[in-house]
């Protein structure tokens, strides 16, 4: 429950800063041609991931040039997007973003895309 007012919070927040950055990512699925489009919002020390099926606090980090971003949903399931973000990277950065789910089995799949930035520091 504190993480759901939390996100909330987060949600509403940003919402309300109009211009506020934001990473648009853009993947297709390499087995299939199954498209996820999504994006990346930096909210202080926080990053917030917002999808078609609503937003949710994510971890992250940023070291060597990357930024990897960590969803753990509500059933535990993992999803991850690692972008590269380096002086010499091309822009939009590509991406990639991996799903590791178990539904009744186990369930991999891996995206590539890219991102790029919207608002001010786009």
């Amino acid at each position: 429950m504190k993480k759901l007012l939390m996100v909330g919070a987060l949600v509403m927040s940003t919402g309300a800063v109009a211009g506020a950055p934001q990473l648009d990512c853009t993947f297709k699925n390499s087995d299939s041609d199954e498209i996820m489009e999504f994006s990346y919002r930096p909210i202080g020390e926080m990053w917030l991931m917002v999808g078609n099926n609503g937003a949710a606090g994510v971890a992250h980090w940023m070291k060597n040039g990357r930024i990897t971003l960590s969803e753990t949903t509500g059933t535990g399931n993992e999803n991850w997007t690692t972008m590269l973000v380096a002086d010499s990277a091309p822009y939009p950065y590509d991406a990639v973003h991996s799903r590791h789910m178990w539904l009744s089995g186990p369930i991999f799949s891996q995206f590539r895309g890219t991102c790029k930035w919207r608002g001010s520091n786009g």
